[in-house]
């Protein structure tokens, strides 16, 4: 270092920051209708696997077996590695030939754990005056902004723009802003009178039921 030169200054410690645990029953019931949903067609495909064991012309043979379950694996990664799996196999007619003979799976341990944890969340934040309430709440606001400018742009139609005069993108947008408080209206009256109904179904009377597939609503 040079004479007149300044002395570079020490790291400025990190600001402190607190981590808020948050626990939502209704978070927990969404997550838990999902992973039971994608757990049912999981095991219903492994079950029809093993059910071909016993028959004649299904697929047997100890490697191809090996690549379709890999397959299934890939295809339901969300909820296979909550299982496990036991492939059982015998010597074939001809020599290094191998047939399987089941196929049996049970639910780990770590399934049990991640259904405990369902609708718990960490939120780590530097307002360590504020309280658990006020830190959950302002989340809460974040996620809701996300939400309008998601329906803005799908249910609402702002995405993608095919104007292409100022005066014409700016209307298009204008009127896009204008429809989201309205039906923010509509859906917050609705849920105020027990109908958690979705942007998209309500034109068409429609709720989704615990599978999240659309049924016509009951009248």
């Amino acid at each position: 270092m040079q004479e007149g030169e300044d002395e570079p200054k020490p790291q400025q410690e990190a600001s402190k920051q607190q981590r808020v645990y948050i626990h939502s029953e209704a978070k927990k019931y969404t997550e838990e209708q999902i992973r039971d949903t994608k757990c049912s067609k999981y095991e219903a495909e492994l079950t029809g696997l093993n059910n071909g064991f016993s028959k004649s012309g299904y697929l047997k043979d100890l490697g191809k077996v090996h690549i379709k379950f890999g397959r299934l694996k890939q295809k339901h990664k969300d909820v296979s590695h909550l299982y496990e799996v036991v492939i059982t196999d015998k010597s074939g007619p001809r020599k290094g030939q191998r047939y399987v003979t089941s196929l049996t799976f049970t639910r780990k341990v770590t399934h049990e754990q991640k259904c405990r944890a369902s609708g718990a969340y960490v939120i780590r934040t530097t307002h360590l005056d504020w309280s658990v309430e006020q830190v959950a709440r302002m989340y809460w606001r974040l996620t809701e902004i996300e939400s309008a400018f998601h329906a803005m742009k799908s249910d609402l139609g702002l995405h993608p723009l095919y104007h292409r005069k100022k005066d014409r993108i700016e209307s298009h947008m204008f009127l896009t802003i204008l429809a989201y408080p309205v039906s923010h209206l509509i859906r917050f009256q609705l849920k105020q009178a027990g109908h958690h109904h979705s942007w998209d179904t309500i034109p068409n009377g429609t709720q989704p039921d615990a599978a999240g597939h659309h049924k016509p609503a009951q009248k």
